[in-house]
């Protein structure tokens, strides 16, 4: 057998000397790694004539032909398949009949991972460890990830991820030996792994492999992976925003589908539609991660607003033969990869999105409905400033009402009467809000996943048990109220709950060590007789009753052992204990005075064995080991017990999830008009009349973003009206100074609109508002100086796309259009469009410019130039009489009226900002001239 291997590796290195560089060549020697082996092979590696000659000398007979096992235990599984596996064993078996091409043995996939240090084929023993062999095999499984390997009491990595987790997570790097050379190493403990989790999954969308130590006997475990970790899967709610939904996208040819693993949430659509189209759904979705075929080519884009996403996209590789999986297909097949549980039960739920208003990235982005455009982050955005909610499921149904607001009338109409309540009654809102409140920490739609998953926790069942009874309470408070309606609980559930479970107390969150500071051999020791706390009340089973009897009988006979002790070894010290690594033990300190007479009676007992350590003295005992392993084994059966009474629990609960996700659905929706009806009381909103015309009207209107802000300050926010009628005209052109509130005034008329269709009262004395259907804004401009496109070209690609978009339900929202390039080019570009959007789209527009000039052609153009029905608007600027350091003060009362203001107080904002007079007298005298 010997010979044969030895003649294999000469075949082998023949093959690869013939096709491969010498560094390939040392690369190929663990393909025959082995004890009898490693000893020989560095010596004859380097002269093929000898390790032909040996291999001769020990193979002068035919070896017969063995199974193929003989080859698996010579090449690792993850370098070869089974076309190179037969090929192998035909080198090892001789045969004279070769039917088949020869294969090369491509051993370098087997190396790519271990590039830093003493090269590993001049090391071939390393591949005998278990723990390297497990690495080595995993990696090449999920090439992609960072792999975490569970060794004792730490996470470990190896080789050259380990400088990489080094370098990410900012931990030190260290040195693992391996026969005799050093590798790169690194880890943390245990209790690290979710805040280094968070780290490498949030942070640095890395994808990680965990791979558990799983015991398999008393004294024997085996390692497993058990978790693939990217950012689209996660159900750890540690990991997990908690007002966000954490969607993982699903990108097919003729479809989208993306789910929330870790509330269940699972949805479709389908869609042929363009690059733009797609990433409008996907700023809208806000997917942490995305998946698509290994066919696929689609990638996230380098320009506009999209090239600023940071998103993980993952290529699930099919099986042959599959071409046209659709994504939900693709999910479903990625998930299974990932080791997660399946969702092949899971039907999505087919979205409409012609049921909603559509919000594309930039109205999104010009509206801040989600973040401010200052900070970039959640303050200052219409959310923060709207949302009341108090649950976190609410907290993200909020979020998804005002990304995607409703455009069909009933359904507004019931949200606003249900809002309306609250308003009216605000005891009812108070009382709400205070049973609310004892939910703000439970995530109760991820709790449900977690039991529905078979990953629940018994704390996740005690939560579970606080959210049922809390439903009992507000549905008993709501009484016969619409309000109420929806939040049935499964009979009797709560209660099967209460009796089974044992309410644990909170305990600390164990401290995290660092990972240089190795801990000592021997831990602190556990009290042997402390009553652990258990789960499931012991009246629960007679079966249960009589093991707690048995044990609390145990534990009684431990304590009345430890007093013999006591007294036997004349020490009220004495203590009996459990240590790591030793067992059951008798402890006690040394003492000075103390005779040593004990120490001879101890030893001349059968079994018994005395340790010293410092000051500490260790003896075990037959008695007490006996003992020990008898109480040991009756908390495992107590365990086990109380194991089988939860997961029948949990099938009860299971049983019942299809109405527990509705009610629990409701509850959020509770929480989400609590949360309006708290705003409308803030605020003094009005209810708004909702219709099907082309038309708005706002009666005194606000922004609520910049009222709040003004509020902070003491200040008083000026109210404005807007009527868009077809008689009055559906496009306004509204005119004004620099600073006077245009672009405010602008968004104020489309927030209304969000607001009120996502089921909200206005901040407003009167609102009527037609239903839109897509809200298209363009403000500010941009350059993207790497694909070399200017400030202009850029406005000009998305005033492309709202023009091909918009139709006649459709609100346009422009600021300041054409002002990237000349005066002359801009007013026309200007005209044409409003032009287009009045005679041929014939939608509700609002367009702000300080391109005077375009007044008289659209008011007074005849013919092909004749533009249809608009109304011009304008914010007046005034002068008062007051002077500060010899300068008149210039006052925006930010009041929108009837008319043009051709002022664009241009210079006189500029003299505000504090630009030197020089400049601004010399600015006076060349605009005198013009």
């Amino acid at each position: 057998m010997f010979g044969s291997r030895l003649r294999l590796a000469a075949r082998v290195r023949n093959e690869v000397i013939a096709s491969s560089s010498n560094d390939t060549c040392l690369i190929s020697s663990r393909v025959v790694y082995g004890p009898k082996l490693a000893r020989t092979w560095e010596r004859v590696w380097n002269s093929p004539e000898k390790l032909d000659i040996q291999a001769k000398r020990l193979t002068k007979k035919r070896v017969k032909p063995r199974s193929k096992k003989v080859i698996k235990e010579l090449i690792p599984s993850t370098v070869l398949n089974s076309s190179q596996l037969d090929f192998a064993q035909e080198e090892v078996t001789k045969e004279k009949k070769v039917t088949r091409p020869k294969t090369k043995i491509d051993l370098t996939l087997f190396d790519q991972f271990v590039t830093i240090g003493v090269p590993p084929s001049r090391n071939p023993a390393l591949y005998s460890r278990k723990v390297a062999k497990f690495v080595l095999d995993s990696r090449l499984r999920f090439p992609g990830a960072i792999l975490l390997t569970c060794v004792g009491s730490f996470y470990e990595t190896y080789f050259d991820q380990a400088i990489e987790l080094s370098q990410l997570l900012n931990i030190k790097q260290a040195k693992y030996r391996f026969s005799g050379h050093d590798y790169p190493f690194s880890g943390f403990p245990i209790a690290s792994l979710p805040r280094h989790l968070k780290a490498l999954v949030q942070d640095h969308q890395r994808t990680v492999v965990i791979a558990e130590q799983i015991p398999i006997a008393p004294d024997r475990f085996e390692r497993k992976l058990v978790k693939v970790i990217t950012p689209g899967t996660l159900l750890d709610e540690d990991l997990i925003e908690p007002d966000s939904h954490n969607f993982l996208l699903a990108i097919a040819d003729d479809d989208l589908a993306w789910i929330d693993v870790s509330t269940g949430t699972y949805l479709h659509t389908p869609f042929r539609g363009n690059q733009e189209e797609l990433m409008d759904y996907i700023m809208r979705i806000a997917p942490k991660e995305i998946v698509i075929s290994d066919q696929s080519s689609f990638k996230l884009p380098t320009e506009g607003r999209g090239s600023k996403l940071s998103i993980l996209v993952s290529k699930v590789k099919l099986e042959p033969g599959l071409n046209n999986v659709d994504a939900c297909g693709l999910i479903a097949a990625y998930i299974s990869q990932n080791l997660l549980p399946s969702v092949s039960s899971s039907k999505p739920t087919l979205i409409q999105f012609s049921r909603y208003l559509q919000l594309d990235a930039e109205a999104l982005d010009g509206l801040e409905i989600l973040v401010s455009q200052n900070g970039k982050s959640q303050a200052g955005s219409l959310l923060s400033t709207i949302s009341k909610t108090i649950t976190k499921p609410g907290k993200r149904l909020m979020r998804d009402r005002l990304t995607m607001p409703s455009c069909v009338v009933s359904e507004i109409e019931t949200r606003l009467d249900l809002v309306e309540e609250l308003v009216n009654d605000r005891f009812l809102l108070q009382d709400l809000q205070d049973e609310l409140s004892g939910l703000g920490e439970i995530d109760y739609e991820r709790l449900l996943q977690r039991i529905n998953l078979g990953q629940a926790s018994i704390g996740d069942l005690s939560s579970l048990l606080i959210v049922l009874e809390k439903i009992a309470s507000v549905s008993l408070r709501l009484g016969s109220s619409l309000l109420g309606h929806g939040l049935v609980c499964p009979p009797r559930l709560a209660k099967n709950i209460s009796s089974v479970l044992d309410i644990p107390k909170q305990v600390d969150e164990p401290q995290e060590a660092d990972f240089e500071e190795m801990a000592d051999e021997e831990e602190e020791a556990k009290d042997a007789f402390s009553m652990p706390k258990w789960n499931v009340r012991p009246q629960y089973s007679k079966r249960l009753h009589s093991l707690h009897n048995e044990l609390s009988s145990a534990l009684q006979s431990g304590r009345a052992l430890q007093e013999r002790y006591r007294v036997k070894l004349s020490d009220k010290d004495v203590t009996l204990r459990t240590i790591p690594k030793l067992g059951a033990v008798i402890h006690l300190k040394k003492k000075r005075g103390r005779s040593s007479s004990w120490k001879e009676t101890l030893s001349q007992q059968h079994g018994y064995k005395l340790t010293e350590n410092g000051s500490k003295i260790i003896i075990i005992t037959p008695e007490w080991t006996t003992l020990h392993a008898s109480i040991e084994e009756l908390k495992t059966e107590i365990r086990i017990a109380e194991n089988e009474i939860t997961q029948k629990l949990c099938k009860q609960i299971i049983s019942t999830h299809a109405t527990l996700k509705a009610t629990f659905s409701c509850l959020s929706e509770l929480d989400v008009f609590q949360s309006f009806a708290s705003y409308a009381n803030q605020y003094e909103c009005v209810r708004p009349l909702i219709h099907t015309d082309k038309s708005t009207v706002l009666i005194d209107a606000r922004h609520p973003i910049a009222e709040r802000a003004l509020l902070k300050t003491n200040e008083r926010f000026q109210p404005n009206s807007v009527t868009m009628k077809d008689e009055d005209g559906l496009c306004q052109i509204i005119t004004g100074p620099n600073n006077g509130g245009k672009s405010t005034y602008l968004r104020q008329v489309a927030i209304a609109h969000v607001l009120a269709q996502a089921g909200s009262l206005v901040p407003a004395k009167r609102a009527e508002l037609g239903i839109v259907t897509r809200i298209f804004t363009r403000f500010g401009s941009f350059d993207n100086m790497v694909l070399g496109k200017g400030t202009f070209l850029v406005e000009m690609e998305e005033m492309a796309k709202i023009l091909h978009r918009a139709d006649e339900s459709s609100l346009v929202v422009m600021d300041e259009v054409g002002r990237g390039t000349g005066n002359e080019d801009g007013l026309s570009i200007a005209f044409g469009i409003v032009k287009y959007l009045v005679n041929k789209i014939g939608c509700r527009t609002l367009f702000a410019t300080h391109l005077h000039s375009l007044v008289p052609f659209l008011s007074e153009g005849q013919d092909s130039l004749k533009v249809g029905k608009i109304g011009f608007f304008c914010i007046r600027s005034l002068s008062n009489s007051e002077e500060l350091d010899g300068k008149s003060i210039i006052y925006f009362p930010h009041q929108v009226v009837r008319g043009v203001n051709p002022d664009s107080r241009g210079i006189d904002v500029a003299r505000i900002a504090g630009l030197p007079d020089e400049v601004i007298q010399s600015a006076k005298l060349i605009k005198n001239k013009l």
